[in-house]
């Protein structure tokens, strides 16, 4: 019997290191220790210790002493020290225990290991939600963005302070180190779009892309007063970015999406872009443009008529052909109908490949034509059944 904690014991299929490693923190009850042990090939030993009070922690505290070893120089140095001045996370760090002190019945495993200090989401703070701004060189504000899964820490050995957060779509994540000794630094990751609906990662996304040297980010209250001090990237930071580079790529295909998307009753989502040729995004941008109300102007050099039951060959030795076609778009393998809109090709001028095959020709036969006097032809999305020119 402890007075002070509650012990909660379970053995599980699986293996500790294919498991959320924070898994066990997000709970209804708050947990102070969680133990992992690989019992076979097959299950093992989760141990959670539940505080019966709010006084347990410091009537009985847990413990624990660690020796972290990192180069010198090295990004595990730097993680530790961000994590000291500003309490930021960090993973995968050697080390080694010496000791661990607790309650009884505590498993105290010392020895060497590889260590990461995580800091959980407060559902329960009564703080206001958080937005990032991203101000315009004449400081007006360009995008704003709202924060969710908001997570702050203040640092072990400093006056720091590290706030992370995402957008609503979960893409980008912004990392805020503000308050220590140095200039403030706000990181951003932007994860995979995979399955994602455009519509919802295309904020972020734009963003991203319109950080420029100029432009400033702050946190702010949702709807109210600003939180920090503007930060101004660097030009440095922002020209050489890959990140920053494939945002401005990724926006233009984003749009591209979305103009499908006004056309489709079928759900469009983010593609696996490793299965995307380069040429199936570029016919992805023509598409949106035609589906914009653009008409594109481009040049042929051949191409094959079948002829109808009605048809009759033309007078004269030159003569324009409207074609139309259903669009039909190849999403990484998944097939997008645009059941609304056509495309129509106008040839200005064509002529048969062999006057002798046109003028022989029956319902059903196919002739190439080739272009005339000119090799002009206009492109367009028009609504289905419109064959006005």
């Amino acid at each position: 019997m402890d007075p002070f904690y509650r012990y909660d014991v379970q053995v599980r299929p699986g293996r500790v290191n294919q498991q959320s490693w924070d898994g066990d923190l997000h709970t209804t009850s708050p947990v102070a220790w969680v133990h992992y042990r690989q019992l076979d090939a097959d299950s093992y030993l989760a141990m959670r210790l539940l505080p019966r009070c709010a006084e347990s922690l410091r009537l009985r505290p847990i413990t624990t002493a660690v020796n972290l070893e990192v180069p010198v120089g090295s990004p595990e140095q730097q993680a530790i020290e961000d994590w000291l001045r500003y309490g930021a996370p960090f993973h995968d760090v050697p080390g080694t225990v010496t000791s661990i002190t607790g309650p009884p019945g505590l498993l105290r495993s010392t020895g060497p290991g590889r260590f990461t200090f995580m800091v959980t989401a407060d559902p329960g703070s009564d703080r206001p939600d958080m937005e990032v701004r991203l101000l315009a060189p004449d400081d007006t504000v360009a995008h704003t963005l709202h924060l969710t899964g908001v997570r702050i820490n203040r640092g072990v050995d400093g006056p720091g302070v590290w706030l992370s957060g995402t957008d609503p779509s979960g893409v980008l994540e912004f990392r805020f180190l503000l308050g220590g000794p140095d200039r403030d630094r706000v990181r951003m990751t932007l994860s995979s779009l995979l399955g994602k609906t455009p519509a919802d990662v295309l904020p972020a996304v734009q963003l991203l892309a319109d950080l420029a040297p100029a432009t400033g980010l702050v946190l702010a209250v949702r709807g109210g007063r600003p939180l920090t001090a503007v930060w101004r990237p660097e030009e440095s930071e922002v020209r050489t970015s890959p990140l920053v580079k494939m945002a401005r790529w990724m926006v233009t295909f984003l749009q591209a999406l979305l103009a499908v998307q006004a056309h489709a009753l079928q759900r469009v989502t983010v593609p696996d872009l490793e299965q995307v040729t380069p040429g199936q995004v570029g016919e992805l941008i023509q598409l949106a443009r035609l589906l914009r109300g653009e008409e594109i102007r481009t040049t042929w050099t051949q191409i094959t008529l079948t002829i109808g039951a009605s048809s009759q060959a033309p007078a004269d030795p030159e003569f324009g052909v409207l074609a139309t076609n259903q669009i039909q778009v190849n999403l990484a393998g998944r097939q997008i109908l645009l059941d609304d809109v056509q495309r129509r090709v106008l040839y200005h001028s064509a002529r048969p490949a062999d006057p002798h095959e046109l003028a022989s020709a029956q319902p059903g036969d196919t002739v190439r034509l080739v272009p005339g006097s000119s090799a002009e032809a206009t492109i367009a999305a028009v609504p289905v059944g419109d064959q006005a020119r």
